[in-house]
């Protein structure tokens, strides 16, 4: 086994975490139902609504909800990607606070994979056809966030979302650099 898939400590504390609260209900309406992922600083989850809407939870893990700066950026992200305000970003629906201090956010669910992962599910690459097919909308979502002054600042294939549908997402704006103009 390849030491860098050797999860450290604190990534298995982190996924000890996230899977922890799987079956828990949040702000007494969100049930968490699966955990669909555990990134560095957050855990998405594939979550209930009490009137049976589906969402997708974005949890910041406890320890970086206990740090202002962290926190910031964590809201940060939702209103970069609502302020952009296209079809190609994920509609963040709602935030709130989990009982042990972290935040959430409520935003679109999305059926599909990232780009990663189709990559890798690729033999020899894409093909010409479907590189095309999501370059552009993908430069449509960047030339929105340029336009209302927000750089997105970590384009890479974990953060482009293909969905089910046909749609090219451009995910996580939690380092995105708005202009003070904003």
């Amino acid at each position: 086994m390849p030491t860098d898939s050797i999860p450290t400590p604190l990534e298995s504390q982190r996924h000890r975490c996230a899977r922890a609260r799987v079956g828990s209900t949040l702000s007494e309406k969100w049930r968490l139902d699966e955990l669909l992922g555990v990134g560095g600083m957050a855990a998405v989850y594939g979550a209930t609504h009490r009137n049976g809407r589906r969402a997708a939870l974005k949890i910041l893990h406890p320890t970086l909800s206990e740090v202002q700066e962290l926190r910031d950026r964590f809201f940060d992200e939702a209103y970069a990607a609502n302020l952009v305000n296209h079809p190609g970003t994920v509609a963040v629906l709602d935030d709130g606070v989990c009982p042990d201090g972290s935040l959430y956010l409520v935003m679109e669910l999305l059926e599909g994979e990232n780009l990663d992962a189709r990559l890798t599910r690729a033999d020899r690459g894409l093909p010409p056809a479907e590189v095309l097919a999501l370059t552009r909308p993908l430069l449509e979502v960047l030339a929105a966030a340029h336009e209302r002054g927000i750089l997105h600042r970590d384009v890479k294939p974990e953060n482009v979302f293909l969905t089910t549908s046909g749609e090219v997402k451009l995910l996580d704006f939690g380092v995105a650099r708005m202009s003070d103009s904003l």
